[in-house]
């Protein structure tokens, strides 16, 4: 953000942030036993997608709005450390069920890096508005790709997909 020359404001944004981020794994984690992963993951993904598309725009609101926006970002995006998890066991079983978390997470892990020269290319060119964009496009996509997900996954059907070579 370049708008708010409070450091002391934005200080306490951050460190309210964290809690919004506890509080939300709380929450996400609750959703997902009453409401199951695809439901939860669709929205914290199109939550993401909203808020990541417009935060570029509290800007002209108040320094509060922005605070708000900050704290409903941590509090969804979390949700991600909760669901991927759940959804991990769900498909593949609980017996490897860290292993296959762990395989989850390296993506993010390799991505990070890719991830900080494409940030550091497109930023001067596209700015902070087109970086908000295209972080609410990719996570558009992670809401098609949950949409994709099946209503009742389990490993036996997986295997038994992968078998007949679909």
């Amino acid at each position: 953000q370049t708008f708010i020359d409070d450091d002391h404001f934005l200080a306490i944004t951050g460190a309210f942030a964290a809690i919004f981020n506890s509080s939300g794994r709380v929450f996400w984690g609750h959703m997902c036993d009453v409401f199951g992963y695809r439901f939860c993951m669709g929205m914290v993904t199109a939550l993401i997608s909203i808020l990541y598309s417009t935060l570029y725009f509290t800007e002209f609101g108040s320094k509060v709005l922005y605070a708000v926006w900050i704290w409903m970002i941590f509090f969804s995006f979390c949700g991600n450390f909760v669901l991927l998890p759940t959804a991990s066991a769900i498909c593949f079983g609980t017996k490897y069920s860290s292993k296959n978390y762990g395989l989850v997470m390296t993506g993010s892990a390799a991505a990070a890096p890719i991830i900080a020269v494409l940030t550091q290319g497109l930023s001067p060119i596209v700015g902070y508005l087109g970086m908000f964009i295209i972080i609410a496009c990719f996570s558009a996509v992670s809401l098609l790709l949950t949409l994709c997900f099946p209503k009742n996954p389990s490993p036996k059907k997986i295997i038994d997909r992968l078998s007949r070579g679909y």
